[in-house]
């Protein structure tokens, strides 16, 4: 115990000669926050200040490396800003070795260790030594030395500082107003100390020098340089664009705030008109392709946990752009603040104009009323600063509205953007995954979705998700601001504000009531839109059938009547929308008039409680029980377009819409003239300018949440619709892509040991790929190209379309299917392709998809020739290349082999003649040998053919299956499903099909000595060799020599 008492009164006694409290003892009463002077300047500037000399001193060892690309600054801006710096970090660590100066010439203090106390020569040489080592950094960025990556070892150390130096500001001021003299030397010397810090902190804080910018010359090259984006995919993908980057990537604090680095663009737009070379690319994390890639491995892990049923789609676009909403929050809070600061200022401000006219007619002098609180601190400092007049006050209080307006706009443009580009990342997310899906639906979903609903997904359904991220906020927001609007309104006006909320109480369950009513309705229009959607597609994809049987009045008819009852629920949506809109126009007026009216007349107050209570709740139930007088059902409209029904709806929305323009733009004039004309015929109590005027601004801050909140409401309900539409799409059943085998690589064209280029069909007729000979055929074996194997459906609830599938194909095999008609033909080749869904006894659909990956494996690239071929809204080249890049040897041959070279002369432009819609200029044949073409010119390792030779004649067949099929694919894997028996013998390798089932297998020779179903089916066909049919004489002879 001796010992610590020794140790206690040893400190005490450190302290007391380190800090000398005795010095300004008086000054301190022990309140919260009344800090010595030593805590200060030991405490919080000393430990600031330490802190400061270890980052500049990092930061001269970071630009000494190697490491980072140095740069020099020759802009003279720039290096005049620079150079400012230099000069007030050199002015900061001046100040205080002219105020250690002053101290040690001062010999009237009443110190008790010497002139000075110790703490006090810490802080000030703490403070030269650490401004000196800032003076070192800015002189080595002079001198060719500027990095602009981890500027924040400079900008952090000031912030601190800068931030003590507060804490300082108010003990020299209390100091100051205690001493009751003059302000002195050493006043002014820490004001302009203070104001250099400030100075350096706001410069180095919100300039931000970016190396794209032409005042930066990179050292190591001497020239001008970028610094590179960040190594990722995404940037890399922005610098690959050839586009300039987006600068909003490197914009700095206060660029970021203002907009700034939109200028550059915006003055070039005005000078001169914009080109797609002045664009900007998108910014890496606003491309497409990453963030739908994220979206879709949430959507996944939805589907997994929880199942297509339960899975939230709303959970995954939180997880998607969720940061950008929590990023614009704090600017929401800030922009909602920012709106009761011109209320409550106005209401300081007109207080003090009335003290002053109060004053200047009772000839008495003004004073400041006195206050309590935060804002009587603040007037009773400027009144020691002199600025005591209320005039002064009133400027004061301009000057803070008008602060306070500032930072309003610049945190709700802030918020915006963020909100804004949540919406447009998530319209492009869904857009994106929409596309993905409609690829890969099962066909049992492809059936049910028609194209019709699919556009509306796309072009309406995304929209509604993506504008009402930019609104979502207002469910936090109208809520707090009506709230906070009540209570100051009570404050101005007492009981009298009771009706503003009585009013409010009473429009809450009316908008409710219509926005549910309205919601529904919106449903059945969205489903009537889809099947009106739906009869237009198959009007369109008909319309050559259409006219030619002249269907045209039946069809009108049925598309009449759609849209027809489309309008009947659209015109109900429209009425239940105007009566909202005619309530929250009205509802901004009605408070202000009541609350005032209430305010001056207590018995006008219970006559308009009374009227509300009576009249509001019975208007949904008007509205809903009676039948407009221009509603028509369906049948009652014979013609949409000349129906006097829909003309006079039109006439009678459009009267109404003005109406409430009218209503909307009088309302800032109703309101005033009905308030004072009020107080001019009831006046009972004095309203006073402040209460009166404040009040009109707070009705002004709840017009908008009283006209937010029922739009918001029903933006809700529009995008929950919309994203359950969504949903159904997305969670529906698709088939598993094909397990594409990219590690064995297929023998080029033209190598392979089975095939050959002779012309002479004796030759094509080849033993099949088990029976060949040689070390390439026993290596073909061993690399399969197609291996599929199960049963497969096109509708997982009927019996499989292709049953006990056992296939492995060689590479760089012809193989030729052949059945009767619907046998399995069609269906095979939609398996390869991965269109079939597997049959799995296995209730998990992963599980599903997994063993379907097992049952179809494709060995390298694919190409398809369909039945019915695809054809672009372009020129035959462009179809022909299929956005593939140009190479015109391989051009040529693909040309040459679908024999097209003749129909180009007689096209008025060649390839490059405009095939129009679907190919209305072209025949059948043409349009198929372009598909052809098209797979010639693709180049891939498999090709997949569903009797694309059905729709050309016997010469130009013939020469297509030559000169395309059999020496243009040479190499190549080729799955030809054809009836023209008479191509059989150009194949390796033959399938026949029956019921859904490869009944055999095996070469063209192979098959027809076996007498099976192949023999049967080419006997029926009465198809022979080619020199069988030559030898006998008959019509084929005689169509050859003719052709010949």
């Amino acid at each position: 115990m001796i010992r610590l008492s020794a140790l206690v009164g040893q400190s005490h006694q450190f302290i007391h000669t380190f800090c000398d409290p005795e010095a300004f003892s008086g000054h301190f009463s022990g309140d919260l926050g009344a800090w010595t002077p030593c805590f200060i300047d030991v405490g919080l500037l000393g430990v600031g200040h330490l802190f400061a000399c270890v980052c500049y001193t990092l930061w001269l060892h970071y630009i000494s490396s190697s490491k980072p690309d140095k740069y020099r600054l020759t802009g003279s801006w720039p290096r005049a800003l620079h150079y400012s710096c230099l000069v007030a970090a050199a002015a900061a660590a001046g100040i205080p070795l002219l105020q250690l100066n002053a101290r040690l010439a001062e010999q009237a203090l009443p110190l008790s260790q010497g002139v000075i106390a110790p703490h006090e020569w810490l802080g000030l040489l703490a403070a030269a030594a650490s401004f000196l080592l800032l003076c070192a950094v800015l002189l080595a960025e002079l001198q060719s030395s500027f990095v602009v990556s981890r500027r924040w070892l400079l900008r952090l150390p000031l912030l601190l500082v800068a931030s003590s130096e507060l804490v300082k500001l108010r003990f020299v001021v209390q100091q100051e107003l205690a001493g009751g003299g003059p302000w002195g030397y050493f006043f002014w010397l820490y004001c302009a100390y203070a104001a250099v810090q400030v100075y350096l902190a706001a410069v180095l804080l919100l300039s931000h020098r970016d190396s794209k910018e032409p005042g930066l010359l990179l050292v190591q090259e001497g020239r001008a340089q970028y610094t590179p984006l960040p190594r990722s995919s995404g940037a890399a993908a922005a610098l690959h664009d050839g586009a300039p980057v987006c600068p909003e990537c490197t914009a700095g604090l206060w660029s970021r705030l203002t907009f700034g680095w939109l200028s550059p663009l915006i003055k070039r737009g005005y000078k001169t008109p914009l080109t797609e070379a002045d664009l900007w690319s998108l910014p890496p994390a606003d491309r497409v392709e990453v963030l739908e890639q994220r979206f879709h491995a949430v959507w996944q892990q939805q589907l997994a946990a929880h199942g297509p049923q339960k899975a939230s789609l709303f959970a995954a676009c939180r997880a998607s752009v969720g940061h950008l909403f929590l990023g614009a929050l704090p600017y929401k809070l800030i922009n909602d603040a920012a709106q009761f600061v011109g209320p409550l200022i106005l209401n300081r401000l007109l207080s003090v104009v009335a003290t002053q006219a109060a004053a200047a007619s009772s000839g008495g002098s003004s004073s400041s009323s006195s206050s309590s609180g935060w804002w009587g601190a603040l007037v009773d400092w400027l009144a020691a600063l002199g600025w005591g007049d209320p005039l002064n006050n009133g400027y004061m209080l301009s000057l803070l509205m008008f602060v306070g307006t500032v930072l309003g706009v610049l945190a709700d443009n802030q918020h915006f953007q963020r909100v804004m580009r949540a919406g447009f990342r998530l319209k492009a997310i869904l857009t994106a995954e929409m596309y993905r899906k409609v690829l890969l639906l099962s066909p049992a979903e492809r059936s049910r979705v028609t194209a019709g609903k699919l556009f509306n997904l796309v072009s309406s359904d995304t929209n509604t998700v993506g504008d009402f991220c930019t609104m979502a906020y207002g469910f936090l927001s109208a809520p707090l601001r009506i709230g906070l609007t009540m209570v100051l309104l009570y404050r101005q006006l007492g009981l009298s504000a009771i009706v503003a909320i009585v009013c409010i109480g009473a429009a809450v369950p009316v908008n409710s009531r219509i926005v549910r009513a309205a919601a529904g309705r919106l449903q059945q229009a969205l489903r009537h839109t889809d099947t009106r959607a739906k009869l237009e597609t198959e009007l369109v994809a008909g319309i050559e059938v259409v006219k030619a049987s002249t269907w045209e009045g039946p069809f009108y008819s049925r598309i009449t009547a759609a849209r027809a009852l489309e309008l009947s629920v659209l015109y109900s949506v429209t009425l239940l929308q105007s009566l909202m809109g005619v309530l929250v126009n009205a509802i901004p007026t009605i408070i202000p008039v009541m609350t005032f009216l209430a305010y001056l007349h207590t018995l006008l107050l219970l006559l308009s409680l009374l009227l509300l209570l009576l009249l509001l709740p019975r208007i949904p139930d008007g509205c809903a029980g009676q039948r407009h007088p221009h509603h028509h059902p369906c049948d009652d409209l014979p013609g949409i377009p000349s129906h006097p029904a829909a003309a006079a709806a039109a006439a009678a929305a459009a009267a109404l819409q003005s109406l409430m323009g009218v209503l909307v733009n009088a309302i800032p004039t109703i309101i005033p003239v009905m308030t004072f004309l009020a107080y001019l015929l009831i006046r009972r109590e004095p309203l006073s300018a402040a209460q009166a005027f404040t009040a009109l601004s707070l009705f002004n801050v709840l017009r908008f949440p009283l006209f937010q909140l029922p739009q918001i409401v029903t933006q809700a309900t529009q995008a929950h619709v919309a994203l359950g539409r969504l949903k159904d799409i997305l969670s529906a059943a698709e088939v598993a892509p094909v397990n594409a085998q990219q590690q064995q690589q297929p023998a080029p064209a033209g190598t392979s040991s089975n095939t050959t280029d002779a012309a002479t069909p004796e030759d094509g007729m080849k033993p099949a790929a088990g029976d060949t000979t040689g070390d390439g055929s026993k290596q073909q074996q061993q690399q399969p190209a197609i291996c599929i194997h199960g049963d497969f459906s096109w509708d997982p609830d009927k019996p499989p379309a292709l049953t006990d599938l056992s296939l492995s194909i060689p590479q760089g095999t012809f193989v030729a299917v052949v059945g009767p008609t619907g046998s399995g033909k069609t269906s095979l080749i939609a398996a390869m392709l991965g269109l079939l869904m597997g049959v799995s006894e296995d209730d998990d659909t992963q599980q599903q998809q997994q063993q379907q990956q097992q049952q179809v494996q494709v060995y390298g690239s694919t190409a398809y020739v369909p039945q019915a071929p695809f054809i672009l809204g372009g020129t035959v080249r462009e179809n022909i290349l299929f956005g593939r890049p140009w190479d015109a040897a391989r051009y040529a041959a693909a040309v040459a082999g679908a024999q097209l070279e003749q129909d180009f002369t007689q096209l008025p432009g060649g390839d490059e003649t405009e095939l129009g819609d679907r190919g209305v200029n072209v025949s059948g044949g043409q349009k198929q040998r372009i598909a052809i073409a098209r797979a010639l010119y693709a180049d891939a390792d498999v090709v997949l053919m569903d009797d694309p030779l059905s729709a050309l004649d016997a010469r130009v067949g013939r020469a297509v299956a030559q000169g395309a099929i059999k020496r243009g694919l040479a190499g190549k894997t080729v799955v030809l499903a054809t009836n023209q028996l008479q191509f059989v013998s150009l194949s390796d390798l033959v399938v026949v099909m029956r019921g859904g089932c490869a009944v055999e297998v095996g070469s063209y020779s192979q098959l027809l000595a076996a007498g099976g179903a192949f023999a049967a089916l080419m006997k029926e066909a009465q198809v022979g060799s080619y020199s069988q049919l030559l030898a006998a004489g008959g019509a084929f002879a005689a169509l050859m020599e003719k052709a010949q």
